[in-house]
């Protein structure tokens, strides 16, 4: 179990748990949209999870190859896709392996 100053990691299983993690949280929440054959997403995947372990946040991981609708739903055009909701509104966004986004990502959840 996590502690209440930790991260917490949820694998989707369904597409109708989205929006229900994304608009009950009481903690902002990093969506990772990624697929099992893309390089860059396994390499950002750990990443994420090691930059933000200490923070009070949940991580989404939503494979787009199981959640295709999803994925079009957020304009997923490329992966890894991340996007940060506060609040049910989301605030930030980057595709890539781009760690200066998401550094500054981490940065709009602390502050």
């Amino acid at each position: 179990m996590n502690s209440p100053d930790s991260s917490e990691i949820i694998h989707l299983k369904s597409a109708s748990d989205f929006k229900t993690i994304i608009y009950q949280s009481t903690v902002p929440v990093i969506v990772d949209f990624h697929a099992d054959w893309c390089g860059p997403c396994k390499k950002l995947g750990p990443v994420i999870k090691d930059k933000i372990k200490s923070l009070k946040v949940k991580l989404v991981t939503v494979d787009i190859d199981d959640f295709q609708d999803l994925a079009e739903e957020y304009e997923v055009t490329g992966i890894p896709h991340v996007i940060l909701f506060k609040e049910g509104v989301r605030v930030n966004y980057f595709v890539g392996y781009d760690i200066m986004s998401l550094d500054n990502m981490i940065k709009d959840i602390s502050s």
